[in-house]
């Protein structure tokens, strides 16, 4: 893998909700109300405004619409006005959403279709999506109205039934605009690392079902973000197209993802200097989502934040666990992942073109 550095990332964002009308590339970010979404959210769209006016007012080549997917509109409406981004003041009084927030629960997949469905039809177009919501190590083994283990259905299931069912409006994208290529950005974990011990257990049963209090089945969920990015890239190139998908280890971040742990060992590592800060952790994902540099990549890569090489905040191309490069893996992952979100991506990809 490339060790080709991450740590800036040029990032420009504004907003329009009008199907017929917008020109601006939109950006799909789940979980955006909270951590490292909302961070995403935030600079994706202030730089963008703060870009304009170093520009006379005039808008960069590239700038974004920023929808926020989480469960709440309500809670999304309210990070946003927090940090001064929901509602921007216009003309005679009018008020416009900088970045929009539709509602969408992720440990559902009834919910997750019906965001899919509402958003295509208020968007023409779809040029980044970033699965970025998740959560992390549940004290107990939780089931989803759709009987599978919440961690799995949160962090890849229902991203997996996502993707599938907005990657055509994507596909549609880059044949409209050609002069910048889509993205699918998956929020992964160094997790991953450990996230091959009994990883096909996928809905963490038997007796070694779920250790650990749920950090074994929580690194299968963020190895199974590494698998679906690289067979996702492996289908999109054998059909010729130029849509990058990219999975990104954030770092061990202070955010709120540790809200759900039995023991909240991240008080030791922030005593300790262990963790880095939200905005340092998110500079990967903003970066592979946003970046011109990237422009000519391939995709199929795997980014992570460079603690573990004394280089807190940096982020890198690096290669991932060893499991994760198995292309039968890829392929057993991306079969199960179908069967249990109940449809399959033949639409896009033809079983007999790949």
């Amino acid at each position: 893998m490339s060790s080709s550095s991450i740590s800036d990332a040029e990032t420009s964002s504004t907003t329009n909700t009008n199907k017929n009308k917008n020109t601006k590339r939109v950006v799909v970010i789940t979980g955006g109300n909270t951590g490292l979404g909302c961070i995403s959210a935030q600079e994706i769209a202030r730089l963008s405004m703060n870009a304009d006016d170093e520009n006379g007012g005039k808008e960069k080549e590239f700038s974004y619409s920023v929808v926020i997917a989480c469960r709440s509109i309500e809670r999304g409406q309210k990070a946003m006005r927090d940090i001064g981004l929901f509602l921007d003041e216009g003309k005679e009084g009018e008020t416009n959403p900088v970045v929009d927030v539709m509602e969408c629960d992720l440990s559902s997949f009834k919910s997750t279709r019906a965001f899919a469905e509402k958003f295509k039809s208020k968007y023409d177009r779809l040029d980044v999506l970033m699965n970025n919501a998740g959560v992390m190590a549940l004290p107990e083994k939780t089931l989803t109205e759709d009987a599978n283990e919440l961690q799995m259905q949160t962090n890849h299931f229902s991203h997996f039934a996502l993707t599938r069912e907005l990657l055509p409006l994507m596909l549609e994208t880059e044949k409209r605009y050609p002069e910048r290529k889509p993205r699918v950005v998956n929020v992964a974990s160094i997790a991953h690392e450990w996230g091959f011990v009994d990883f096909f257990n996928l809905n963490s049963e038997g007796v070694f079902g779920y250790p650990g209090w749920g950090w074994i089945t929580y690194g299968r969920t963020k190895m199974a973000n590494v698998l679906f990015t690289y067979e996702l890239q492996r289908k999109l190139r054998k059909i010729g197209s130029k849509i990058q998908a990219y999975c990104v280890h954030p770092g061990v971040v202070d955010t709120e993802l540790q809200r759900n742990l039995p023991i909240d060992w991240y008080v030791n590592l922030r005593e300790a200097g262990r963790l880095i800060n939200p905005p340092e952790g998110a500079r990967g994902q903003i970066f592979v989502a946003t970046s011109e540099a990237l422009e000519n990549d391939e995709g199929g890569k795997y980014s992570s934040e460079l603690s573990n090489e004394g280089k807190p905040g940096e982020h890198a191309f690096r290669s991932s666990n060893a499991f994760s490069l198995d292309q039968e893996n890829w392929a057993k992952l991306w079969k199960e992942s179908e069967r249990i979100i109940g449809a399959t991506y033949d639409d896009v990809f033809h079983p007999g073109d790949i």
